[in-house]
């Protein structure tokens, strides 16, 4: 628990240093800056953790874990919008006379096999995930950490001017230029949530190890 409590006070703070000079800590958090990229890179090392560190106690095997990283990675690198004029995400993708209809088609296809992968991973999981929450595991609150980092990110902080707009509300100036460095080091805490819960996952997976092997001495030494 301590350690997620440590990550957000991590992220305020880095947040924080940012905004102390926004102007001259403007390019750290665009597309080529360090947190973008730390990010990225963190995504990476997430997924070859993943691989690398998979449990035989996993609901599904780590490639499906993997390939969901690997959709967060992807998002985080916005391949929505590389290989089409707008990015697929958006409902004006679908909705614009300017679009190829094949382009929607292949769009509809990409993104029911994402999703199908995404609830296919979270059906499978959602048994030990919701134990986890209840019994406070770390490894499962890791996760749900992760989810309200990417929920507050994406749902509150992103295009957050435009959303007090529709409601009626405006926007202070300063909050309106750089409430988006906030929103990127959130976005930089969600592989990072993960990552300290594979770390626990692992921890257990030896703590249980050790249990089971001390178990089978003890029977030895008792027949």
């Amino acid at each position: 628990m301590r350690s997620y409590f440590f990550l957000l006070i991590f992220l305020f703070v880095v947040t924080g240093l940012l905004l102390i000079d926004p102007e001259a800590t403007a390019g750290m958090t665009k597309e080529t800056g360090v947190v973008e990229i730390g990010t990225t890179a963190l995504y990476v090392v997430l997924i070859a953790l993943l691989l690398f560190f998979a449990q035989p106690r996993w609901p599904v095997g780590k490639y499906w874990y993997a390939l969901v990283a690997g959709v967060l990675l992807c998002r985080e690198l916005d391949f929505d919008k590389i290989f089409t004029s707008q990015g697929i995400l958006k409902s004006r993708f679908y909705e614009s006379p300017d679009v190829p209809i094949m382009e929607k088609v292949w769009a509809i296809l990409i993104l029911l096999v994402i999703l199908g992968a995404v609830v296919f991973t979270f059906v499978k999981s959602r048994k030990s995930l919701f134990e986890g929450i209840r019994r406070r595991d770390p490894i499962q609150l890791g996760v749900v950490v992760a989810f309200c980092l990417a929920a507050v990110s994406k749902l509150v902080l992103d295009g957050l001017p435009r959303k007090l707009e529709k409601i009626g509300l405006g926007i202070n100036d300063y909050v309106d230029a750089h409430h988006g460095k906030f929103e990127e080091v959130l976005e930089m805490g969600i592989p990072i949530a993960l990552i300290i819960a594979l770390v626990y996952s692992r921890k257990d997976f030896w703590v249980a190890r050790s249990s089971a092997e001390q178990s089978n001495v003890e029977n030895i030494l008792r027949s």
